[in-house]
């Protein structure tokens, strides 16, 4: 009976002993019988709960570490991915066809996607498709969406069966919008992780592509506008040598031309002179008028010819300056309005003359004052059909000041500052009622520079013109 009641207490715990060495060398299934209630066979059962508690346990343990090594492998495939494209991105590239394609294989492969489609917008607001790829027949059911925000949508083909799930990726930089990515897939499929690090490098990508293109476009145009200016450079300086070789033959011609008629007009002005004098016997009234419009005419004429002549030496850089010491400027100014009352014989006035109570001495080319004053007086009557001409000799400082006042038709603004223009007049047509070649300013301007002076204008339409003359009272030769 001792025996018996022993193997009965013995025999149960033998039984937990077995089982909890199986469990702690692994066998997560190894469990104990419950063959009593008593106190042995609570600690059996209580054993056994606590056996399956531990292997469901591990089971989870086991599924969760299943669960992160697929992470793992995913999020490292992804990475992978991310390399390999974004060395895709900073490979050499020309924005060529190829390129794209490339480029959009690699986003389709690393994100897992059946259907891929890069899109640059335009700067007038339009989608242009750079380069698709795809596994499945869903090109024509998908477009782009003029969207800022990302889409999602199923796409159905035509028979109404659902061939992907579609999501628009919008591509911003700063503040404006640059492209778009369209990624379809099926299911649940797509790689977030791998698009979520490529979409920005890929924006920069298609902005820093096409900001190329359009520099290389612009370089490429540059160099044919700066081959195409070359050439016209190469003509042009061609056309300039042949118009400096042809206006010096001009200026020759002139000069040669100008010279000849100068000494028949001086023998008519002289034998007209002599002839008003009586030197060759008395003539009647009528006769001195029609020499005295002889006489007028010969230096209007030596006047012209005089300014055809300078304006071919100023040109051929020919004009010389001869400097002299004149003790009164005020009996050159009175000769040369003498010389030039005639102007006004058919005019119902006479040029008037101001000039200072005391000597006005200089050092300066005589000629070219009279020259220039002759133009002046010549302008000034050619334009004022009543009123009066007025030539005013003052001094200030160290200048020398000459002012011819008309009280003509006047200079109208707008040609005010054309007036100096060889062979400008302010009316050029052929119907002009007053005479001239338009270089009479042009010359006067040139030979008042020459002797370190210069030519000022102020006129009133309708009123009349003041052109004034300035002048050093002392002039160095070499100027």
């Amino acid at each position: 009976m001792a025996l018996a009641a022993a193997m009965r207490i013995t025999t149960p715990i033998a039984n937990i002993t077995r089982g909890i060495q199986r469990f702690t060398e692994g066998d997560l299934a190894a469990r104990v019988p419950v063959s009593t209630h008593d106190e042995v066979g609570q600690i059996a059962h209580a054993f056994n709960r606590l056996a399956e508690n531990l292997a469901q346990r591990m089971e989870e343990l086991e599924a969760w570490s299943r669960t992160l090594e697929q992470e793992v492998t995913r999020r490292t495939n992804e990475i992978r991915a991310s390399r390999k494209f974004l060395h895709t991105l900073i490979s050499p590239l020309s924005g060529t066809t190829s390129d794209w394609e490339t480029i959009a294989q690699e986003v389709l492969e690393g994100a897992e996607a059946v259907y891929c489609a890069l899109y640059h917008r335009t700067e007038e607001g339009t989608y242009s498709l750079l380069a698709t790829r795809s596994t499945v027949e869903c090109q024509g059911a998908i477009t782009p969406r003029d969207t800022e925000r990302e889409i999602t949508e199923a796409v159905q083909g035509s028979d109404g069966e659902r061939l992907c799930t579609v999501t628009w990726f919008p591509m911003r930089m700063k503040d404006s919008l640059e492209g778009q990515l369209v990624l379809g897939y099926r299911g649940t499929s797509l790689s977030r992780g791998f698009v979520d690090q490529v979409l920005s490098a890929l924006t920069i990508t298609i902005v820093n592509i096409h900001s190329f293109d359009i520099l290389t476009r612009l370089g490429t145009r540059l160099k044919d506008s700066n081959k195409t200016l070359k050439e016209q450079h190469e003509i042009l300086i061609a056309q300039k040598q042949q118009i400096e070789e042809t206006s010096k033959l001009k200026s020759q011609f002139l000069a040669n031309v100008s010279h000849e008629l100068r000494t028949p007009i001086n023998a008519i002005i002289g034998y007209s002179e002599m002839i008003t004098a009586g030197y060759y016997g008395e003539i009647t009234a009528e006769q001195t008028e029609r020499m005295a419009a002889i006489e007028e005419s010969g230096r209007n004429l030596l006047n012209l010819i005089n300014t055809i002549l300078d304006h071919s030496r100023m040109e051929a850089g020919k004009l010389p300056l001869y400097v002299e010491r004149i003790d009164d400027l005020r009996k050159l100014v009175k000769d040369t309005i003498g010389r030039n009352q005639s102007l006004t014989r058919e005019r119902p006035y006479s040029i008037e003359f101001d000039q200072p109570d005391f000597p006005v001495p200089c050092v300066s080319d005589g000629g070219k004052i009279q020259q220039i004053l002759t133009n002046l007086i010549s302008n000034a009557v050619k334009f004022t059909e009543k009123g009066g001409v007025r030539v005013t000799l003052a001094t200030r400082a160290h200048d020398i000041i000459l002012s011819v006042k008309d009280t003509g038709t006047g200079i109208p603004e707008t040609d005010l500052n054309s007036i100096f223009e060889a062979f400008k007049q302010v009316d050029g047509s052929s119907t002009r009622r007053t005479g001239g070649t338009g270089l009479g300013l042009s010359v006067s301007s040139s030979l008042a520079l020459l002797i370190g002076g210069e030519i000022s204008v102020e006129s009133t339409p309708g009123e009349g013109s003041r052109f004034t003359l300035t002048i050093p009272r002392q002039i160095i030769e070499a100027n």
